[in-house]
């Protein structure tokens, strides 16, 4: 039989396995039901891929997404398996194909979402075939205490029981505390499971909370880390399809002064868009042709961009498992990855509003994550998973005070330059002020002088995005402002 590692080459082009991949695969072959949870971005897929290589027959993976389907038949393809994702997008004749072709052993691996498990025709197919291996991705849709709880995960169990000879199920995810864990094992109803739970420490990815005592300041410190991460893959994660719309837009023309539609160096992604849209997001910043999304938590899953820079959580999720699923897609090729969290307190009374009392709970604990100026994160995160041996990172900004040049970022003022601009701006204010007889104040707060610093507008077109700048100010001093004094 071909060995785990003679498969890893071959169609992976790598000799050797992370940890734990290879226990886990070692699990499976043997016969074991497993459950794996990995953090992101520790290569989950591999750990289902390689047995059901191995197998043989058709392994049938079962994931909660069209597009999280679609991606990795995608990459299969890419390694010459073949593969194919049913999903709602086919037509009738084509689904009928697909059938056909499964019961004639044409797919190694087939992708569904649980919804098709209600299916009477696909269940009869699949009884016909050879299935030595079910695969359940985001396996913690299972569990009614997650904030991604998916009813039709329940009927697992039931598909499975149809099937003879019984098929080995594992199950994957990314985050799941003691109490989902659990929720996992009794609802999937794994027999005699091996059950693998790595780190989630990950040392490249460093962890810092900016903390804003205002919504402007909130705003300067994204332009500034945009800026600090030009040309880079980013993601910033916003709590709503309209905050996700608007920040994109006011970014594009923030950054690049682009206010274009159709080619907009910054895009939104979000669950009200239509799937040729959200396709196109997805394709965009996979070929990094947009480097940076602005996103809902209907982004993320089985995202496969290695070199993601950076992770700004603009709006705070729901709770520590969505901050630690939305971090770990950073850095995924082992690299340096930057999470920032702009945290102004405000925008938690949003979350509060919206939770019940389980979500208010972990919501509660998210916060004290955040706002915490004593123990290491990852130390507090590993607790929350469970994992209570962890002490010290020297990885975030409780542990160590690194990136000094960084610091500026919780102030109003940034680098040399900014402070430069701010200089030349609050001396043209002055000699407004003397000139047309009105205080500082009637030309513009210092909020507008901070945000014209941050930003360098160069034309007046970029002046009306910044807060606290209406068309009347620009017609008014637009030519004076714009270009700054950096410019002028």
């Amino acid at each position: 039989m071909v060995t785990p590692h003679q498969v890893l080459q071959q169609y992976y082009g790598y000799s050797e396995f992370r940890f734990p991949q290879l226990e886990i695969i070692n699990s499976i072959l043997t016969g074991h039901d497993t459950l794996a949870l990995l953090p992101t971005g520790a290569g989950k897929s591999v750990c289902f891929q390689v047995p059901g290589l191995i197998f043989g027959g058709t392994t049938v993976v079962i994931s909660p997404l069209i597009a999280l389907m679609e991606d990795q038949v995608k990459q299969l393809k890419k390694r010459g398996i073949r593969a194919v994702a049913i999903t709602s997008k086919m037509g009738k004749q084509t689904t009928i194909r697909v059938f056909k072709e499964l019961e004639l052993c044409k797919y190694q691996f087939i992708y569904v979402a649980p919804e098709r498990l209600e299916n009477p025709l696909f269940v009869e197919v699949c009884q016909r075939i050879k299935i030595p291996l079910i695969a359940v991705d985001e396996a913690h849709c299972i569990s009614q205490w997650g904030s991604t709880f998916r009813p039709h995960y329940r009927i697992i169990p039931a598909f499975i029981r149809a099937l003879q000879p019984q098929p080995v199920v594992v199950g994957l995810t990314a985050t799941a505390p003691d109490l989902i864990k659990n929720d996992i094992l009794t609802n999937l109803e794994l027999k005699s499971p091996s059950v693998f739970v790595s780190t989630f420490y990950r040392p490249n990815l460093r962890l810092r909370v900016i903390e804003c005592r205002n919504s402007t300041l909130q705003k300067i410190n994204l332009v500034r880390l945009i800026k600090k991460h030009c040309n880079q893959s980013g993601i910033i994660y916003v709590s709503s399809r309209k905050s996700s719309e608007q920040i994109a837009r006011w970014l594009s023309t923030i950054i690049t002064n682009k206010n274009s539609l159709e080619h907009p160096s910054v895009l939104a992604y979000h669950a009200g868009m239509s799937h040729e849209q959200r396709s196109y997001v997805q394709q965009c910043f996979d070929s990094h042709l947009v480097p940076v999304i602005v996103a809902t938590t209907a982004f993320g899953m089985g995202i496969d961009v290695p070199d993601i820079r950076f992770v700004v959580h603009f709006h705070p999720p729901s709770n520590l498992e969505e901050y630690a699923q939305q971090i770990g897609r950073a850095g995924r090729d082992r690299l340096t990855g930057n999470c920032y969290t702009l945290l102004f307190k405000e925008n938690f009374k949003i979350n509060i509003g919206m939770e019940r009392k389980n979500g208010l709970d972990k919501l509660k604990k998210l916060y004290r994550f955040l706002t915490q100026n004593r123990k290491c994160r990852y130390r507090l995160l590993l607790e929350y998973f469970g994992q209570s041996d962890f002490k010290h990172c020297y990885n975030c900004d409780i542990c160590h005070p690194f990136y000094p040049s960084d610091h500026y970022l919780s102030d109003y003022l940034s680098n040399s330059a900014e402070i430069q601009r701010w200089t030349g701006l609050v001396k043209l204010r002055k000699k407004l002020s003397h000139r047309l007889s009105l205080t500082v104040d009637k030309i513009c707060s210092d909020n507008v002088i901070a945000f014209m610093a941050a930003v360098d507008p160069i034309n007046e077109e970029m002046l009306l995005e910044l807060p606290g700048v209406g068309r009347g100010w620009v017609q008014k001093f637009g030519k004076i402002f714009a270009p700054s004094p950096a410019h002028s």
